[in-house]
């Protein structure tokens, strides 16, 4: 079929397009078996407390045991196999960290993660995180896929501006969009089913699956060949169905066709006897005789005509059938016979009524046997295909929704596939290893597309269908399924950059929006963001900043100013800009020029950890300590870009102020590093004199109304922050009278 056809020459164009990946990605064993957790895993651990879960790390969902149901009804209840939300994000998360991307990046550390609140808020409300302002995915998959390239920047120019073209063409072509977003929300109806596949069995599970399947200890050696066989599974169901039919249909066609048979045979030995009379009469030359002869047998000519037809013998028992249940039809046909005893002569009353009351005591007790030694166990046969028939429709209705899964994607691999703007954003170097891949796959996993693809997979479930494709199917699915994860990490990317793209267009007409980055190459680092915005704070209200870093400009930027003025929030700003610049080649912001970062580091939110024994100004040393060998251990061609909060703020403000300066001063000597550093410490802000071809000061300011209230600026300026406004937040949270 098309379908078919089509795929193995599509999806690899497919995967390589939308992974915008390098050959490390794409290793032929990549699914061959479940490995170490990979990023997905670390970024699962944060994203759960988001979500309330304990964590995909703590217990893995894909293995844990649920309650057992031990009915038939409750196997093939919609509920039975239904997922939360919530447990659909688990489920995708684990598989993409087992059998995902491997893809290990050394941009960012694990502290931009918790510090930029990537993907678990740190306020009341936990699922308040940058994945979440920036998401737009219509899948689960599209939603991982997205958190792994926000938590993987690149620092490759030529891969970046892959992926700009990429959300650039489905800005620009409305037919690709549209037909790729109505992909993606078909595939959106059926994750739901396709997930869980994932979900843990049960013994009792088990065993139901087994009535289907060919099982028992004589085919303990053919069993395993019998199920994953087209012909095996048919003859399985067919077998059983057909002695079902037997079981049931043999009694209404024995009284149907006993009594045919019989009136058949008396009217074949009629004519047999009365062509004897013919040919005996007529052997007698005496004519006195002969009559005499003939005349003697008229009495068995009358008994020979009065046989009804075989034909209105099959007709009254087939009516008999379609009016009423063969036993009792019997039972009726045989009690109606009572009757011929009012036609005998010669027999009192009495007799009449005992001959017919022991005739009837023995039909009811034969039909009574009848039902206890015959249709009783029937009734077992019957029942117990019945509830074959149901599993197999319930199976074959979850198979119904793997093939639209299936088919989805491969959609979306030919619209990518005759898109040659899309088919040029990966060099032909990728795509060859992909395609190497693919072609290398699994014979069951190639088997289980080919028996997807036919018509027993559309439409609704039925008995009428080849119940062997459904089975073989579900086999192969529990073999391969494994395999299916990366084609939904492919499907998940192209959701996340088509999630990027909705993002780009749904800001295109507000003050504060997204803009394609321009990256350099420059032998220093640069950063010059103009109307740069939080996306943390609604596009409606926040207020953007111009920041210039590099190029003619110091590379190092000391902020001063009040509480709550809007350094932190600034800050973050420019951080979450050139993270999603390395990420998707966007930024909020009106224009971005940027060189690519090999490291983005953060010196924020630091607490004491009582679990190590570290307090505050321990573990901020340490967090210097962690800076300074990540800028050390960089080429010279290597970029950093590093932000920092009230530094070494955990001692005494004296020590802590000589501590800022000299660590700043290090920083500053570094050419290949930019620096963003907010402090409370007057003497930090010395260096913009001490070293003013490195540092610049910068503040915020705010400003004290007549009634007492402060109003915040949130803007960055040129100069040194004289203003503190502690107090007069206290007052303002009744602290203080």
């Amino acid at each position: 079929m098309f379908l078919t056809n089509h795929f193995s020459r599509a999806i690899p164009v497919f995967l390589a397009i939308t992974l915008c990946i390098t050959p490390a990605m794409v290793r032929a064993d990549s699914v061959a078996a479940p490995v170490a957790r990979n990023m997905y895993g670390d970024i699962a651990d944060l994203y759960a407390k988001s979500l309330g879960l304990l964590g995909a790390g703590a217990t893995s969902f894909v293995q844990h045991s649920q309650e057992q149901k031990e009915d038939n009804k409750a196997f093939v209840a919609d509920g039975m196999d239904s997922l939360s939300e919530l447990d659909q994000t688990r489920v995708v998360f684990e598989l993409f960290s087992m059998f995902g991307s491997k893809q290990q990046s050394k941009v960012l550390n694990k502290n931009v993660w918790k510090d930029l609140e990537l993907f678990c808020g740190s306020g009341d409300d936990a699922s308040v995180h940058l994945l979440s302002r920036l998401d737009r995915t219509n899948t689960i998959f599209g939603k991982a896929a997205l958190a792994h390239i926000l938590a993987a920047p690149i620092s490759d120019i030529q891969l970046l501006r892959g992926r700009q073209a990429l959300v650039r063409h489905f800005l620009d072509s409305t037919q690709s969009f549209d037909e790729l977003d109505a992909a993606l929300n078909d595939i959106a109806g059926v994750q739901e089913t396709v997930l869980s596949f994932w979900k843990p069995t049960t013994d009792f599970r088990e065993k139901s699956l087994e009535k289907v399947y060919w099982s028992g200890k004589w085919f303990k050696g053919l069993k395993k060949r019998l199920n994953k066989s087209l012909f095996g599974c048919e003859v399985g169901v067919r077998g059983p169905q057909l002695s079902v039919v037997g079981m049931v249909g043999m009694p209404p066609i024995a009284y149907v066709a006993l009594p045919t048979l019989n009136t058949a045979v008396s009217k074949g030995m009629s004519h047999i006897v009365l062509k004897f009379f013919e040919k005996a009469a007529a052997s007698i030359d005496n004519e006195f005789e002969r009559e005499a002869f003939i005349a003697s047998t008229e009495e068995s000519r009358k008994i020979f005509s009065e046989i009804p037809t075989v034909g209105s013998v099959f007709k009254d028992r087939l009516k008999g059938l379609v009016t009423a249940r063969p036993v009792r039809n019997a039972y009726k046909f045989v009690n109606s016979k009572m009757g011929m005893f009012k036609k005998l002569s010669g027999i009192p009353a009495k007799k009449k009524l005992l001959i017919a009351g022991g005739v009837s005591a023995i039909v009811a007790a034969v039909s009574a046997g009848v039902y206890f030694y015959y249709y009783k166990p029937a009734k077992i046969v019957v029942t117990a295909e019945l509830e074959r028939m149901r599993i197999r429709q319930y199976l074959q209705s979850r198979l119904i929704e793997l093939a639209k899964f299936v088919r989805s994607a491969r959609s979306i691999s030919y619209i990518i596939d005759r898109t040659p703007e899309l088919a040029t954003v990966v060099g032909s170097e990728q795509l060859e290893i992909v395609v190497r891949r693919l072609e290398d796959g699994s014979y069951e996993f190639d088997q289980l597309m080919k028996t997807l693809d036919t018509h027993t997979f559309e439409g609704q479930p039925s008995a009428l269908s080849w119940q062997g494709r459904v089975l073989k199917a579900h086999k192969l699915m529990e073999s391969v399924k494994n395999d299916l994860v990366q084609v939904m990490e492919a499907v998940g990317r192209v959701d996340a950059y088509l999630s990027i793209a909705k993002l780009y267009q749904e800001h295109a007409d507000l003050s504060s929006g997204y803009c394609f980055v321009d990256f350099v190459q420059e032998s220093r680092p640069v950063i010059d963001l103009q109307g740069a915005w939080n996306p943390f704070i609604d596009s409606g209200v926040v207020v953007s900043n111009n920041i210039a870093l590099g190029n003619d400009k110091q590379q190092n930027m000391i902020i001063t100013g009040p509480n709550a003025g809007g350094k932190s929030t600034s800050l973050k700003s420019v951080m979450i800009n050139a993270l999603l610049a390395q990420s998707f080649g966007i930024s909020p912001a009106a224009s971005a020029v940027i060189t690519p970062f090999s490291r983005l580091a953060t010196h924020l939110n630091i607490t004491d950890d009582i679990s190590s024994g570290d307090s505050l100004f321990m573990a901020e040393a340490k967090r210097a300590k962690e800076l300074v060998d990540m800028v050390n251990e960089l080429e010279h061609n290597q970029f950093a870009f590093t932000l920092m909060d009230e530094i070494f703020s955990g001692t005494d403000p004296e020590v802590g102020a000589r501590a800022g300066y000299k660590f700043a001063a290090q920083l500053g000597q570094k050419s290949n590093s930019i620096s963003m550093i907010a402090t409370h410490f007057p003497l930090i802000t010395s260096l913009e004199q001490d070293r003013s071809e490195q540092f610049a000061n910068y503040k915020v300011t705010v400003e004290k109304n007549e009634d007492g209230s402060i109003h915040y600026f949130y803007t960055l300026v040129p100069g040194i922050s004289d203003q503190n406004i502690a107090m007069d937040i206290l007052i303002s949270q009744g602290v203080f009278a």
